[in-house]
């Protein structure tokens, strides 16, 4: 290096060259020590002013361009070994000279492979504190500083990911596959715009979008993009309140809108959203409620300006569960008592719990659309279907109306009158139909119209045999009203037909109330068999007044005038059930014999083929299966308890002990807790689950199945004494639900030959 130095001639120009050879070296040596010794100047003191450990693999730094650039970055949470942030490449451009003038500018920011952890406890945030330091703080200076001034431009946020975790719920999900672009965030401008997508969770779709936010004013301005959202997160938030339970759904949208942070309702929004495979119920596999799909298509959603303009409103595919036990209903046991959890849970985390949060801006929402403009270009429910069971009684009691369709039009508040229909088939039999004329903006102010149709009286039956003792093996219900409301003011006329009721034998059970059925129907049913009575309903719609006047005068009537027309009615009564005879033999529930009356039928049907020698008999048996196997399961659950509660065998079954079995409650309480302790379950079950896991599945299909061959057996033998058993063809039998409410055989006649 002398060497070369010594060959510049001029004294000046060498002078010039060391100095210059000197300002390289150092700049050299600078760039070269500078990085390691600011890397652990910001390790040592990091802690001390930030309240956390800075951690990084290595880091470069030129104090001549403002370069900087960090690798392995890792950001501890405070006094602790683990991780808050960290990031696998960080670097950006700054200009030193600026900070001279109290301005930081920052350009070309690019963080990549960042992992952040955010932990809430209510209102309590991981990175509270982040910046407190130990010093004391500077004393005031007299003159006042610059105010500073920053500007970061084209920033960039590659592949990221953000875990939260709230404690006190506790819930925790992630956000993965994160990437940011905002062209930048500058002292001058309040407003600045992002680009964004990231995964939700992991098996779940996109989210994609821009948004554009001013800082002063938190006005905002978005367009989001969800593909196959999961939804599944806010399960955690409903574990605090049902903690037995499942949800899950999808959430698809294409979303604009406009608004401001500070206000909710400050909202203008349009696009399409839609929920898809929505379930919620006890478990994965037994749903309370579900939908496939909840469609909106919006127009114009402004709740500050009092508008819901929707084009299309669809649900579809939607069920509903409900449940009643002998205490409480099976939405009740998720959430307790008269929501007993809900209320808990929501004093506890009112601002933390997300659902909350969203059911209030619904209920808000939901409230605000009766007293604003809305309208609903198409507004359909299709292919729907609710369910409801009732294990509080002696037996169980099932209904169904599917499938259920409902549809309006001129749903607008501009529109004169809105129509609104429903339509469903009630199951196992019947159908169901309202029409509602109403006016969009007084919903005191509607004409109704209903009709049911089709219903048997013996459905009921679990209701009757429980409160009266007598079950029904015919008869049917028709009902349908008329209703003019204005001003809130109701006139209607609501008429209840029952035709041809007609009881069973009483059920002799310990929890079966004795009411005498027959006088009463007696009183009810005029001389043509029917209960046809009109109810006219008026007054208040909170205050409702039922005018039975017109069901006491029918009472009245039939007193007086049954008498006299009896015996005519009578003779008519034989000559019609004298046709049924030959059509139906029923069974009795859980009976392999019949009684005396219907053996008189079997006898008047022997009669008659002794009468006719040529033709024959092809027997239908149709089983009510469910409520077979439902007796089944109770009489041997309940004889297990018997003998267990008197000490005796149950080989040793007498008739007596059999009629003390049959008429036991399952209500009783040392039979539940006898199953109870049998099975191991709580509450939660019904007593049919409990004891079906008392008999086991073989045990009680293998019961049925002996019932079943002994009634044949007892019809073969009932006609074989009479020589007649090759007269009897018995075909495939069926398992339905009857609408006489019991297992019966249905008669066929046909002459030899005919097919």
């Amino acid at each position: 290096m002398k060497r070369l130095f010594s060959r510049i001639t001029n004294r000046f120009l060498r002078i010039t060259a060391v100095i210059l050879s000197g300002i390289l070296v150092l700049a050299f040596l600078v760039v070269l020590f500078i990085s390691p010794i600011a890397k652990h100047l910001i390790e040592k003191y990091s802690e001390k002013y930030t309240g956390r450990k800075i951690e990084m693999s290595w880091l470069y730094l030129n104090p001549f361009t403002g370069r900087i650039h960090a690798y392995g970055l890792r950001i501890h949470e405070a006094k602790s070994n683990s991780n808050f942030i960290t990031a696998g490449d960080c670097s950006f451009s700054i200009s030193w000279l600026k900070l001279r003038s109290n301005t930081i500018d920052v350009s070309s920011i690019t963080l990549e492979h960042v992992w952040m952890n955010i932990i809430e406890n209510k209102s309590a945030f991981n990175w509270d504190g982040f910046f407190n330091s130990d010093k004391k703080e500077p004393k005031s200076k007299t003159k006042s500083s610059k105010p500073l001034r920053y500007s970061f431009r084209d920033i960039s946020l590659v592949d990221a990911e953000l875990v939260y975790n709230e404690t006190s719920i506790p819930v925790h999900y992630k956000a993965t596959k994160i990437n940011v672009r905002c062209p930048f965030i500058e002292s001058g401008s309040d407003t600045s715009s992002f680009k964004y997508d990231f995964v939700f969770q992991e098996h779940s779709g996109g989210v994609s979008g821009r948004f554009k936010m001013n800082f002063k004013t938190l006005d905002y301005d978005l367009r989001t993009v969800m593909n196959d959202f999961d939804m599944q997160t806010l399960d955690q938030y409903l574990k605090e309140f049902i903690p037995h339970g499942n949800f899950s759904a999808k959430l698809n949208a294409d979303i604009k809108a406009v608004g401001n942070f500070t206000d909710a309702k400050n909202l203008l929004a349009n696009g399409n959203l839609a929920i898809n495979d929505f379930h919620f119920g006890k478990s994965a596999s037994e749903d309370y409620l579900r939908f496939s799909r909840l469609k909106f298509v919006i127009d114009t959603l402004s709740p500050l300006n009092k508008k819901y303009l929707f084009h299309t409103v669809l649900l579809d595919s939607a069920f509903v569960k409900y449940q009643l036990f002998d205490s409480l209903d099976n939405f009740s046991r998720m959430i307790g008592s008269k929501g007993e959890r809900v209320s808990s849970a929501y004093n506890e985390h009112a601002r933390e719990n997300i659902v909350f949060e969203i059911a209030h801006y619904i209920a808000q929402v939901a409230e605000d659309i009766i007293h604003s403009d809305y309208r609903a270009d198409v507004f359909k429910v299709t292919d729907a279907k609710a369910l409801y069971e009732d294990y509080s009684l002696s037996q169980k009691f099932a209904v169904s109306a599917s499938p259920i369709t409902i549809t309006a039009e001129h749903l607008d508040t501009k529109a004169k009158r809105s129509d609104i229909s429903l339509h469903s088939k009630i199951n196992p039999y019947g159908s169901l139909d309202i029409k509602l004329n109403v006016n969009p903006v007084d919903f005191g102010d509607f004409i109704l119209s209903y009709s049911i149709q089709g219903i048997p009286v013996p459905l009921f039956n679990p209701y009757t045999v429980t409160y009266t003792s007598y079950p029904f093996d015919n008869g049917t219900i028709t009902m349908h009203g008329n209703w003019l409301v204005k001003d809130k003011q109701i006139v209607s006329s609501n008429h209840i037909l029952v035709q041809n009721a007609t009881l069973a034998r009483k059920v002799k059970k310990e929890d079966a109330k004795k009411l005498p059925v027959r006088v009463a129907l007696f009183f009810v049913r005029d001389v043509g068999r029917q209960i046809d009575l009109s109810i006219p309903i008026t007054g208040n719609l909170k205050n409702p007044k039922y005018h039975l006047r017109s069901v006491i005068v029918q009472a009245v009537k039939n007193l007086f005038v049954k008498p006299s027309l009896f015996p005519v009615k009578q003779l008519k009564s034989v000559f019609s059930d004298d046709n049924k005879n030959y059509d139906i033999i029923e069974w009795p529930t859980m009976e392999a014999k019949m009684n005396v009356i219907q053996e008189a039928q079997l006898r008047k049907i022997s009669r008659y083929l002794l009468f006719h020698p040529k033709e024959h008999i092809t027997v239908i048996p149709c089983y009510y299966e469910e409520r077979e196997k439902e007796a089944l399961l109770f009489f041997e659950a309940k004889k297990r308890y018997y003998f267990a509660l008197n000490h005796k065998s149950d080989k040793l079954l007498s008739k007596s002990d059999s009629a003390a079995v049959d008429r036991l409650s399952i209500k009783d309480p040392g039979f539940k807790r006898f199953i109870e302790h049998l099975t191991n379950a709580g509450t939660e079950c019904t007593v049919q689950s409990k004891c079906y896991r008392v008999i086991g599945e073989a045990e009680a299909d293998a019961a049925y199945q002996k019932l079943i061959h002994n009634r044949k057996v007892y019809l073969e033998a009932f006609f074989k004494d009479r020589h007649q058993s090759d007269r009897l063809i018995f075909g495939q039998a069926i398992s339905e639900i009857p609408a006489s409410g019991f297992s019966h055989y249905r008669l066929f006649y046909s002459k030899e030959g005919d097919k």
